[in-house]
């Protein structure tokens, strides 16, 4: 470590607390290697809204490890970031800052980092879902806030230049959300996904369809595709149209692009679709434009078959709670309301961070939240600011579904992916996301064909 990295991340702001500057051995549990004890987080959560907000609930300059969280809080996705925001800083405040009793989760029952005898204090700042603005932001961050860790950005476009930072600065940077597979295929060593890939999202859904020809006698042979055009979308769409390929399904309309900042209605394209007839439309959306999309199919008065939708915008509140366009829609995602039934500990999770936050977990949310609070634990773990003990501790992070809050454990591949991430996909009925794949997990069977708009 240089002399550069040691004044640039105020070194001595942990050590001087008498914590120990070692590498301890990844456990997999709640403890830890090192002597240093937790310290009390002594100053109140603040925040505030805009470009470079702040919430913290560390103590002072000696004692506080800097994460600096940079997602979008305006924009066509703002109300995402918005939520991602309060589950983060909940993280901070209720579990890691907090000794909350959570049975398995790691850091609970903790106070702080107690191995580097540390608070821990978050950092916001809005890229408005531009990658030239996250990159400034995570620059910004770095440079003159000192930050120790970077995490985001939700927007997979703009996770991939806030890594580049990261790279360029030999700082770590943890991704819980974004899911373009590029993201873990450019050989970086200090960018790291905790969560699921579109690869693994949309196998997933081919799996899904298959059980269900075999199963069901469905029928679906053929797809139709549309997508927003950043790195999401794109991304997505294109994964989509070769597993289609290699699943044996026709591709009959697509993929079709758009710009979803600057969308005000897709009927051009769904009439494409409609035209084209498949058995499932496959949309890549955020939030207001798959709000748009499906305002549209009911204008239009076309119902397809089966949407089945990759995340995104179609698993928001807003999104789900207007059950009028929800209702039978599917989704790929990582938690559906009634997981709890067979892993009770997510129950009790959700039922805690709702207590808090106010709201449950969807597919975003629990990925923000428990990514988060285990790379927390990662942290702990390498006793130690130091970039290199903190690459160190994570790249041989493993944990438990029990241990992370979330449907899987984590353990990284040799590209920083967790291997151990999954999916689960379910569908809207009155405003509830039930399982329904995998089969062995579905406490709900799927509606298809989904009825038509006059027959709901």
């Amino acid at each position: 470590m240089s002399d550069r990295d040691i004044d640039r991340r105020g070194w001595l702001k942990v050590v001087g607390t008498g914590a120990v500057a070692g590498l301890a051995g990844c456990s997999g549990s709640g403890g830890g290697g090192g002597s240093g004890e937790a310290t009390e987080a002594t100053t109140e959560s603040e925040m505030t809204e805009g470009d470079g907000t702040t919430a913290g609930s560390g103590g002072g300059s000696m004692d506080t490890f800097t994460v600096g969280a940079v997602y979008p809080f305006s924009g066509a996705v703002a109300e995402t970031g918005q939520n991602i925001r309060s589950f983060l800083q909940s993280a901070v405040d209720d579990v890691i800052n907090s000794t909350a009793d959570l049975g398995p989760l790691v850091m609970a029952g903790e106070e702080g980092l107690p191995n580097l005898g540390a608070s821990v204090e978050i950092t916001f700042a809005d890229h408005r879902s531009d990658p030239n603005q996250g990159r400034a932001e995570a620059e910004r961050m770095v440079q003159e806030e000192d930050v120790d860790l970077l995490v985001g950005a939700y927007n997979s476009s703009v996770t991939k230049t806030v890594s580049q930072v990261a790279e360029r600065e030999q700082i770590p940077h943890v991704n819980f959300e974004s899911s373009s597979p590029d993201l873990t295929e450019r050989g970086l060593n200090w960018f790291w996904r905790t969560g699921p890939t579109d690869q693994t999202y949309t196998q997933n859904m081919f799996t899904f369809f298959q059980g269900l020809n075999e199963q069901m006698d469905a029928g679906i042979e053929t797809v139709a595709i549309v997508h927003e055009d950043t790195e999401f979308g794109t991304v997505s769409a294109r994964t989509q149209e070769a597993l289609a390929q290699e699943n044996g399904l026709e591709v009959v309309a697509g993929p079709i692009a758009y710009t979803a900042e600057s969308v005000s209605s897709l009927q051009s394209q769904l009439q494409r679709v409609q035209e084209a007839d498949p058995d499932v439309l496959l949309p890549s959306s955020y939030l207001r434009d798959a709000q748009i999309m499906m305002n549209d199919l009911e204008t239009l008065g076309y119902a397809p078959p089966m949407i089945m939708a990759q995340n995104a915008g179609f698993n928001q509140p807003n999104f789900v709670d207007s059950t009028g366009v929800s209702d039978f829609v599917c989704t790929r995602s990582t938690f559906a309301d009634d997981l709890p039934e067979n892993v009770p500990e997510l129950g009790t999770y959700n039922q805690f961070v709702q207590d808090a936050v106010g709201a449950a977990f969807n597919g975003v949310y629990i990925r923000s939240w428990g990514g988060f609070v285990s790379t927390m634990h990662a942290i702990n773990e390498a006793g130690s600011a130091d970039p290199s003990a903190i690459q160190s501790a994570v790249d041989g992070l493993e944990l438990d579904r029990l241990e992370t809050g979330m449907p899987y454990g984590i353990s990284f591949d040799d590209n920083n992916q967790n291997e151990l991430a999954s999916g689960v996909l379910l569908q809207y009925q009155d405003g509830v996301g039930n399982s329904i794949w995998p089969f062995e997990l579905a406490a709900s069977e799927v509606t298809y064909p989904a009825p038509g708009w006059g027959e709901r």
